[in-house]
């Protein structure tokens, strides 16, 4: 029963996540490496959509310095999907290779959003608009 439980627990109502690896794959820590092959982000610019749950925010927050990540609406997924191939054959994660973005970043890719950067958590909107101009 307590597995139940924390199953549904960890499933909220259908929101999916998006992530992008930004910075590359140079000098990076084996927690992070691990990180990232899981959630199959092995190249510059591949996004990763998955459902939004706490095991998946848990690895997320371990790629804030080499990533760009956002809740997404089912409709980026559907042109995503349209326009790009699966890599994945996993039925959670769903990876895409994209393309650098049309105009480049808005700012440096290697401080966070906060600071006038591209890394760590980004409004919705603006991580639609991003993912759109990658595609």
């Amino acid at each position: 029963m307590a597995k139940e439980e924390s199953s549904t627990k960890d499933q909220k109502k259908g929101d999916l996540m998006g992530v992008v690896l930004i910075r590359g794959l140079h000098d990076l820590s084996p927690d992070v490496r691990l990180s990232l092959k899981s959630l199959r982000l092995l190249r510059k610019h591949t996004l990763a959509i998955f459902p939004e749950s706490d095991s998946f925010k848990g690895i997320v927050s371990r790629l804030k310095d080499y990533t760009a990540y956002s809740n997404i609406s089912k409709s980026i997924l559907e042109e995503v999907n349209s326009k790009r191939k699966n890599l994945s054959t996993d039925s959670k994660i769903a990876s895409f290779r994209l393309s650098p973005p049309k105009g480049g970043f808005k700012g440096t890719i290697k401080k966070p959003k906060t600071n006038h950067g591209a890394l760590g958590k980004w409004k919705q909107e603006d991580f639609e608009k991003l993912i759109k101009r990658m595609i």
